[in-house]
């Protein structure tokens, strides 16, 4: 049972900047030391990475700042194709795994249709996918609604179930390049499934950067 609302709670996830404005399609000074080192403290725990000591973790975020910080601009296109999500601190499952075990995470982002879909597929089995709509709400903010999660098994869907009304999310768009991407998210206000059947805190996720993601390129 406790599987079930895992995978009915998959949306929690995607989710310390004011006024974020999508990030840079070109490397910063910053993205030069920073990034490699990023993915350096990452590499021993995996892709996505999971189970990550709490000071390898601030060392991560220690880093992820200093890439956001110069970060400039980038358009909103910049976000379109296939992403792989890397590390997270969000909860399982945003975190690419269902429980301890690890699985294969990725985000399809859409900017023109102004939708994406996250996909959790286990065992080259099980997928999870939830098809969400976003539109700009600040510079660099995305204000996220889903609106389904479907779960198939070998390609074939077994089901498909509506999100109930207000389950929304912010993304906080820190950094964009050509290879990467760092989203700071959260509840921010929105309604949570997790938290309803009682998976988290009452207050979890609640801050619209509560949760960073790390994502590569994967086409």
């Amino acid at each position: 049972m406790r599987t079930v609302l895992c995978i009915l709670a998959y949306a929690h996830g995607f989710q310390h900047q004011p006024a974020h404005r999508p990030r840079a399609t070109q490397r910063s000074a910053a993205a030069a030391t920073a990034l490699p080192e990023i993915l350096d403290l990452l590499a021993p725990y995996g892709s996505p990475a999971l189970n990550v000591p709490t000071d390898v973790a601030t060392k991560v975020d220690d880093a992820v700042r200093r890439l956001e910080r110069d970060a400039p601009p980038a358009p909103l296109s910049a976000l379109d194709g296939r992403w792989r999500v890397e590390y997270a601190t969000a909860p399982s499952p945003s975190n690419g795994a269902l429980g301890p075990v690890r699985g294969a995470a990725f985000q399809v982002v859409d900017s023109a249709a102004r939708s994406y879909v996250n996909e959790l597929t286990l065992f080259d089995a099980l997928t999870v996918a939830v098809r969400a709509s976003f539109e700009p709400r600040a510079d660099d903010e995305l204000r996220v609604t889903f609106e389904a999660i479907e779960v198939a098994a070998f390609g074939t869907r077994l089901f498909s179930k509506p999100f109930p009304p207000g389950v929304e999310r912010t993304w906080c768009l820190t950094y964009t390049d050509a290879a990467t991407r760092v989203v700071r998210a959260g509840v921010d206000g929105g309604r949570s499934v997790a938290r309803d059947v009682g998976l988290l805190e009452r207050d979890a996720g609640e801050a619209k950067d509560a949760y960073l993601f790390v994502l590569r390129r994967a086409d």
